[in-house]
């Protein structure tokens, strides 16, 4: 019959009440009947598990017995403080079902690299001690260069700092459930910190801000104090255009140290290729979603994006004060007064502040994933808006509770007996014969080496292959399966629009206004993502998440000679990879 699947679906075990059968039988085997409830079913409970409960379920049901389950239910109350139905952001990432799973692990520390913090009621208890990394006095704004005070020195003025680093800092882990202001996404993370940001219309120099991202993750900085609580997920809300080698090689140290960073796509509706920090490799770069949960109008775009979350509806430079309901809701001050406020603004830097709070919450679920791998679950987790996104916005709009679900079944596939790892991260040993940074650039070392190497050896047992064979739901309730290769060799890339040219060797593709390259990547499944890089810089021209494979190729890669080598790069989610490169020409 139609009904019987529905009674025989599987719910968590969690809401299953251990031993209680609900049946219309005058008695069960092994069970005692306790009570009859209003339409004549009777209550049976037995000594049994939750899991055993089910299965006695199952077995009577097979004996064609009425019988179901009596099952938890919980209110669906948001949390208790006085603005959070203003927050309709966190409607949007479906943060109250990611609650019910997880609400943070305080052992863990998320970095806020951005203006620095003020004195506000909702960030009581939350702050780790950070450091103000600004060298240059005059855009310090408090007298002096780097030093152990990370407030935020400036005003409510566009021109000045306009508390930019509080409003994403609140968005991230304001204090949640305490009766007043705003709830964060992650209530229990410690914040650090990290001023790299100026009161100059909250802009930073790179030489600041690549100090700042190592002293975050606990790499050392020369002249610093080590930082004592090392940040396992970084947010950088801020851009500009420009490649920046010294910020790559940060990125890159902290992401060998087993750190995720998160930087927005930009706010000029352009591609976000060229935004950085969030366009660099070992960034995740997040578009702004308005409050439809389409692409919002001022958010850059393209291959190079890897997910959107909630930014607002239109882009205000600063916090207003000014309520509006379609911009996001969150902390900030008075200076003039001296009084802590809460203040509505939009951008990108409002959705990668969202996002940060999100992977915070993954990696409370799931402490010991590498970083690539809880990149993997919140682009999985991501939702193609209905009307699809034809400029690009990645693997779709960013859904909370769908990430920690699929964070909570790797955590139970990859560890079945219990993980031994935390959230902590132990600042780096200093080498005496350096004394300051510690680690290879680009190369996994020491924890982050560890949990991947873990990983592999997992992929070895076919119970753990559903692990990171692109987070495909390990047969998740009610979600969609697909299928994944078997196969243990790497992805072979071959572009087929347009059909290169074979020259001298080489692959030639003319690139003119508006062209595209497709290539496509077998086998099929099991893809984590496939990228446009120039080799000559490793700059991400573009990012995609699912086929088809396809990027835009902007004209000024060519620079003055008119040529440069670019790769077609497909990874999938056991590490390994394959490339088809060739010489694009005018």
């Amino acid at each position: 019959s139609a009904r019987a699947p529905v009674m025989r679906a599987a719910p968590p075990l969690e809401v299953v009440v251990p031993g209680t059968l609900l049946a219309r039988a005058e008695q069960l085997d092994g069970a005692t009947r306790v009570g009859t409830l209003g339409d004549g079913r009777n209550v049976f409970v037995m000594r049994a598990t939750p899991a055993e409960t089910v299965a006695a379920r199952d077995v009577l049901l097979d004996r064609g017995v009425d019988v179901e389950l009596d099952l938890y239910r919980q209110g669906d109350a948001g949390p208790n403080d006085e603005g959070y139905p203003k927050q309709w952001a966190l409607t949007m990432l479906k943060a109250l079902d990611a609650w019910k799973v997880t609400t943070g692990d305080p052992a863990l520390t998320v970095a806020v690299l951005d203006t620095g913090f003020v004195d506000h009621p909702d960030f009581v208890g939350r702050l780790a001690t950070g450091y103000d990394f600004i060298t240059d006095p005059s855009n310090g704004g408090d007298g002096d260069g780097r030093d152990p005070d990370a407030h935020d020195a400036g005003d409510e003025r566009e021109e000045s700092s306009s508390f930019h680093g509080p409003h994403v800092s609140g968005i991230i882990g304001a204090a949640t459930n305490n009766g007043l202001g705003m709830a964060g996404v992650d209530w229990n993370c410690r914040l650090l910190p990290v001023r790299v940001l100026g009161i100059k219309q909250h802009r930073g120099k790179d030489s600041d801000i690549a100090d700042g991202i190592r002293w975050a993750a606990g790499l050392n900085v020369p002249g610093i104090p080590q930082n004592k609580t090392p940040a396992r997920v970084i947010n950088m809300s801020f851009g500009g255009p420009g490649f920046s080698r010294v910020l790559q090689d940060a990125v890159n140290a902290a992401a060998a140290r087993g750190v995720l960073v998160i930087g927005s796509a930009g706010n000029s509706g352009q591609e976000a290729a060229t935004n950085v920090p969030g366009a660099l490799e070992n960034v995740m770069s997040v578009a702004a979603a308005g409050p439809d949960g389409n692409l919002a109008g001022y958010s850059n775009w393209g291959a190079r994006v890897d997910l959107m979350a909630p930014g607002g509806a239109s882009f205000l430079d600063a916090p207003t004060g000014t309520e509006t309901p379609g911009a996001i809701w969150s902390t900030s001050f008075l200076r003039e007064s001296g009084q802590p406020v809460f203040a509505f603004a939009a951008g990108t830097s409002q959705a990668a502040a969202y996002a940060t709070g999100v992977a915070a919450l993954v990696r409370a679920a799931a402490p010991s994933l590498p970083p690539e791998v809880v990149a993997a679950v919140m682009r999985r987790a991501s939702v193609m808006p209905k009307g699809g996104c034809e400029k690009g916005c990645g693997a779709g709009l960013l859904d909370a509770s769908r990430a920690v679900a699929y964070a909570k079944q790797i955590a139970a596939v990859s560890c079945p007996t219990g993980c031994s790892a935390t959230n902590e991260l132990a600042p780096a040993k200093l080498r005496p014969e350096e004394g300051c940074a510690v680690s290879s650039v680009g190369r996994p070392g020491g924890y982050a080496g560890f949990l991947v190497l873990g990983l592999l050896l997992l992929l070895r047992r076919r119970r753990a292959l559903c692990v990171a064979l692109a987070l495909t739901g390990c047969g998740s309730p009610g979600d969609e399966r697909e299928s994944s290769s078997q196969s243990t060799s790497a992805p072979t890339v071959k572009i087929v629009d347009p059909i290169p040219t074979f020259e001298n060797g080489e692959l030639t593709i003319a690139i003119g206004t508006g062209r595209e390259v497709e290539a496509k990547v077998t086998p099929a499944t099991g893809i984590d993502r496939v990228e446009l890089m120039m080799v000559d810089d490793a700059t991400i021209l573009g990012r995609v998440a699912r086929a088809p494979y396809r990027f835009a190729v902007p004209g000024w890669v060519l620079g003055e000679g008119g040529r440069t080598l670019l790769c077609i790069t497909a990874f999938d989610a056991r590490g390994q990879r394959g490339e088809s490169c060739f010489q694009a020409v005018r």
